[in-house]
């Protein structure tokens, strides 16, 4: 007893007098402490024998916040289904962590390093590695992973009920293959969603900074219009077996060629633009407020809601503004074939009336 208050007083001690001190975390065995870094604002108190860090309103709002990206994150695929790009159909029942990991990266928008992994137990060692993970009653919204009674894991969200989680399911359990469970007895593990970019507060307010300047436009749309157009690109969409011209078109695919190329020159991945085509883009990205309207700058990223083309009738179109602002690049199946269906194109008086535009570099 003694030598535990001796140690809680050592803890205290430093963490008053020194900016960089380390606090305890609620978590602890016996007499062994588990420490964490200093974070600002923090106030000790004491709950039984072990010294507790408090977060103040600030810190608690935050972290309330990200556990809200989580039950958000949740829906993802439930209201409106979303297709599975590694089989091209909208079950899910077999990609839980696929499914999680889309769902948290559309509304956090970025990219989520830790749970890019080849399966559930690995993301599990990656976030346990980085010191992400947690074992008890997970907080709704948290992200769990949840081994079945074939003894395989599962990732998946905590719901508010406190018993269940959200993950995907077979079709015979739900034909949208994302259902709830219920949380096995015991410790579970959990981590915390990553934090949004614009996560410091609820809503956006006037000491906020404002959109970037579109006076002299994107300097990554305008280095992106080069991708696949100088030099052939392989097509991931188009099967293997096809010959490598066939391989190297764009031709129907301008939300791909758009996001590939603008990753590309912006040496990042951008969530916003993973989408099924350019209108479910165009519906993310204004849902968060980030579309402008008017003329768009040189580099910007234009949407259509539909075009001549039956598949533009269907998915709407999406392109690149060239300098200038008097056309645009982008693909097309029946014109640029020389470019490998990449070409550049005057605005008509018809594509004019566009339904709005955003800036690469308001994405990251």
């Amino acid at each position: 007893m003694i030598h535990l208050i001796a140690q809680a007083s050592r803890v205290y001690e430093g963490y008053r007098t020194s900016p960089t001190a380390v606090v305890p975390t609620s978590e602890s065995q016996g007499d062994r402490f588990e420490f964490s870094q200093h974070v600002p604002d923090l106030a000790l108190s004491w709950r039984g024998r072990v010294p507790v860090a408090q977060a103040q309103p600030d810190q608690l709002s935050a972290r309330q916040q990200r556990f809200d990206s989580g039950l958000e994150a949740a829906d993802w695929g439930v209201s409106q289904r979303q297709r599975n790009p590694n089989n091209d159909s909208y079950d899910w029942s077999n990609y839980s962590l696929g499914w999680a990991r889309r769902g948290l990266e559309q509304v956090i928008g970025r990219d989520i390093n830790w749970l890019h992994a080849p399966d559930s137990q690995a993301a599990m060692r990656q976030a346990r590695k980085a010191g992400k993970l947690h074992r008890g009653k997970p907080p709704a919204g948290s992200l769990v992973f949840v081994k079945d009674g074939q003894g395989h894991y599962k990732v998946g969200f905590a719901n508010k009920d406190g018993k269940t989680f959200r993950t995907t399911v077979s079709a015979q359990e739900n034909p949208g293959t994302i259902g709830d469970r219920p949380l096995p007895e015991g410790k579970v593990c959990w981590a915390m969603p990553p934090a949004s970019r614009h996560s410091r507060s609820v809503q956006a307010t006037e000491n906020d900074p404002k959109p970037k300047d579109s006076g002299k436009g994107s300097g990554v749309g305008l280095k992106a219009r080069s991708w696949g157009y100088t030099k052939a690109k392989i097509n991931p969409n188009i099967d293997r077996s096809a010959s490598r011209k066939h391989r190297t078109s764009w031709g129907g695919y301008c939300l791909g060629w758009v996001r590939r190329a603008v990753e590309h020159a912006a040496g990042r991945s951008i969530p916003w633009l993973h989408a099924e085509g350019a209108n479910d883009a165009y519906a993310r990205l204004r849902k968060q407020g980030k579309m402008h309207y008017g003329n768009p700058p040189a580099g910007a990223i234009v949407f259509w809601d539909q075009t001549n083309s039956k598949l533009g009738a269907k998915y709407g179109h999406v392109a690149i503004v060239n300098p200038g602002g008097r056309g645009y690049r982008g693909t097309s199946s029946d014109d640029f074939a020389d470019h490998h269906h990449i070409g550049d194109r005057k605005f008509s008086a018809r594509e004019r009336k566009h339904i709005g535009w955003v800036l690469p570099e308001d994405l990251y």
